[in-house]
């Protein structure tokens, strides 16, 4: 269930309202806390929803792929988790880039670039 302050951002990009950059940036920073809650609980379908249907990375992968990896990961009860507490945010045109933002895993980890 949506917070009040991500209810209030969707009716205000539904009026067609502005965001500032202020908003923009809780938004992009509240998306990735998501993304992070569906990796720490190994929700595969909500980590799933962050990805287009015609995503592909700069390797090539597909949606397909990431969710045969992502399975994989929960059967083999692999537990990932973002570490994102000293990150920030900048907006580059419609782009917002958040730095740092370390993952976390039994195998290993490091800082997402």
């Amino acid at each position: 269930m949506p917070d009040k302050s991500e209810t209030a951002a969707e009716e205000q990009r539904d009026s067609g309202e502005d965001t500032s950059p202020e908003q923009a940036e809780e938004e992009a920073l509240a998306a990735l806390k998501a993304y992070g809650e569906a990796m720490r609980a190994g929700d595969v379908a909500a980590q799933l929803a962050f990805f287009a249907d015609e995503w592909r990375s700069e390797s090539g992968s597909t949606k397909a792929d990431v969710r045969a990896s992502l399975r994989r990961e929960r059967a083999g009860n692999t537990r990932k988790r973002l570490q994102i507490e000293n990150a920030a945010v900048v907006l580059e045109g419609d782009t917002a880039i958040i730095d740092p933002v370390t993952l976390r895993s039994p195998k290993g980890g490091g800082v997402l670039r």
